[in-house]
């Protein structure tokens, strides 16, 4: 990179920051700060604007990761039309609570301390302060 490209990615970034503490104050930029480590965003977009461009792709992960559960249950369990649509509803339901109701750290938790299961989500601690039960449909 040159000195060129560096000044010029310095001063995007101050101006992206004025305009976060314009809108929000210095709480906000503070927490845009934290954020951006959990969630490793690098761009000139405020996070409220990253959210409304993501929203689409969030929905898309949510869709496929939905897709590839019930295709596990159905080809490892055989289970049927009535039980996928449970499991479906079931898995919408706990997705709606993230945030809200119920953090990360405790569905692992719970999984580990009532199986034996080990569950590692990566940042975990750092998402549970910045989830919100809206990321999921």
């Amino acid at each position: 990179m040159n000195l060129k490209d560096y000044q010029t990615g310095r001063n995007d970034g101050l101006a992206l920051a004025a305009k976060i503490i314009k809108e929000g104050g210095v709480e906000a930029l503070e927490a845009e700060i934290r954020q951006r480590g959990v969630c490793g965003v690098n761009t000139n977009l405020t996070m409220k604007e990253l959210d409304e461009a993501l929203y689409p792709i969030k929905g898309s992960c949510i869709d496929t990761v939905m897709a590839l559960f019930l295709a596990v249950l159905r080809d490892e369990f055989g289970f049927g039309k009535a039980r996928l649509e449970r499991a479906r509803d079931r898995f919408s339901l706990k997705a709606n609570c993230l945030g809200e109701y119920v953090k990360w750290a405790d569905i692992v938790k719970t999984i580990e301390e009532e199986t034996g299961v080990k569950v590692e989500i990566r940042n975990m601690d750092e998402l549970d302060t910045v989830w919100t039960s809206q990321d999921v449909r």
